[in-house]
C-alpha cells in the first residue's frame, strides 16, 4: 500500500449555468462618484461581465481543501491535514463507526474525534483491541463489526452495484476496494488498497482506514473523496501507485 499523508490540495472547479430572463438595466443619467479602489474597480468589472453575457460561473459542489482542512460539501465533516488521525463532524451528525469514536475537544462549532482503538469490555479478555494497521483486514473489521476480521477470518467480499474506478460511489458501511495491476512498470509495497466509508455529505464521502505505509501506526487516518469531480475521487488519488496508463489500476465496490 503507499503511504497516504500526503495530501494534494484540491480546489472546487466551476462551471457554466444558464443565466435566463436578466432584464437589461434601461441607461439613468444619474450623479454617482467613481470608487477607484482596487477591490472596487474588479468588483465593477466583474459585475460588467455578468450583464454583458447570458452565461455566469456557480460553484461546482465538491469539498474544498485549505490549508488547514478539507471540509464537506454541506460543513457537516472536516478532516485535519496536519493530523489525519482526528475527524471533525457537526454535532447531531453521525458515523457509521461512532461507538469506536472518542471526543476529544471542542472547536469552531465542531465535535472533533479519535478513533479509540481499544475498547473495555466484559469478557474474559478484557480488552479487546479494534485496529491492525492492514488496510483490508481493518476495512472488513469497519464494514461488519466482527473483530475476526481483524485476523483475516471475516466473510469473503461481495461486489456492490456502485460504480466503478472513478464512478465508484460506496454508501456509507461500504467500501472502496483498488486493485492493482501486477503489469504495471511501477514498484507496488502491495498489490491493493480498501478504505471504508463512515459517512456521507452531499456529494463527498468520509473514510475512516488503515495506512500501512506508516509503520508501527497505533490508529487509522480519516480522509475525504468526491464524486462529482474526477480529480477527487478515490480512483484518481491512487490510480498512479498501482497502476500505469497501458495497465491501469481498477476501482469496485465492496459490501459485507
Amino acid at each position: 500500500m503507499t503511504t497516504m499523508e500526503s495530501y494534494a490540495h484540491t480546489r472546487c472547479q466551476e462551471r457554466n449555468a444558464r443565466f435566463t430572463n436578466v432584464p437589461k438595466r434601461q441607461a439613468q443619467s444619474t450623479f454617482s462618484i467613481q470608487d477607484n479602489r482596487p477591490a472596487a474597480v474588479q468588483m465593477q468589472k466583474t459585475i460588467q461581465a455578468m450583464q454583458s453575457s447570458s452565461n455566469y460561473l456557480s460553484p461546482i459542489q465538491c469539498y474544498t481543501a485549505g490549508i488547514t482542512y478539507k471540509t464537506s460539501e454541506n460543513r457537516n465533516f472536516r478532516t485535519l491535514i496536519a493530523d489525519s488521525n482526528v475527524l471533525d463532524k457537526k454535532p447531531g451528525t453521525a458515523t457509521t463507526i461512532d461507538q469506536y469514536l472518542t471526543l476529544v475537544m471542542r472547536v469552531s462549532g465542531f465535535n472533533r474525534y479519535r478513533y479509540n482503538s481499544i475498547l473495555r469490555n466484559n469478557t474474559r479478555k478484557g480488552i479487546v483491541r479494534n485496529f491492525r494497521n492492514d488496510c483490508g483486514f481493518f476495512s472488513d473489521f469497519l464494514m461488519t463489526g466482527d473483530v475476526s476480521a481483524l485476523a483475516g477470518r471475516g466473510n469473503p467480499h461481495e461486489r456492490a452495484g456502485a460504480g466503478t474506478d472513478e464512478d465508484a460511489d460506496p454508501f456509507a458501511g461500504e467500501a472502496y476496494f483498488m486493485q492493482g495491476n501486477p503489469e504495471a512498470d511501477i514498484d507496488m509495497d502491495c498489490v491493493h488498497h480498501q478504505a471504508t466509508v463512515i459517512a456521507q455529505d452531499g456529494n463527498d464521502n468520509i473514510t475512516c482506514e488503515a495506512n500501512a505505509g506508516n509503520e508501527g501506526a497505533t490508529e487509522p487516518i480519516f480522509d475525504m473523496y468526491g464524486t462529482e469531480e474526477p480529480e477527487q475521487t478515490f480512483h484518481s488519488r491512487f490510480q498512479d501507485s498501482y497502476g500505469d496508463e497501458e495497465n491501469p489500476a481498477t476501482t469496485t465496490v465492496y459490501e459485507k
